[in-house]
């Protein structure tokens, strides 16, 4: 993304999806963007590729940034879970692991 103006770059946009190496990325025609628009009312670019792909580019609202963290939370609450779980049957295992077996 380039200053309109005096054309100095502002940012690289990747494309996340992609896991080709750079001289890859070149050679490949069909990553090449060939158009770009701007909604300014919404502050939104979206990019049409050369494989027929759009994309959206989009800054993180405080929104996005609450979700994700959010999410965050909830997946280590089951993580805590799961582990507890796990601990629970280790202790069991050992407990039972112990005692004596006697067969009469």
């Amino acid at each position: 993304m380039y200053q309109v103006f005096e054309g100095k770059l502002l940012k690289r946009f990747r494309n996340p999806a992609s896991s080709q190496s750079t001289d890859a990325k070149r050679a490949n025609l069909k990553n090449r963007v060939v158009d770009l628009a701007w909604r300014h009312h919404s502050v939104e670019l979206y990019s049409a590729h050369g494989d027929g792909t759009i994309r959206a580019w989009k800054p993180r609202l405080p929104e996005d940034m609450a979700a994700d963290d959010d999410e965050r939370e909830q997946e280590m609450a089951e993580e805590n879970e799961r582990k507890r779980k796990r601990q629970v049957l280790e202790d069991v295992f050992q407990d039972l692991t112990r005692k004596k077996m006697i067969f009469s």
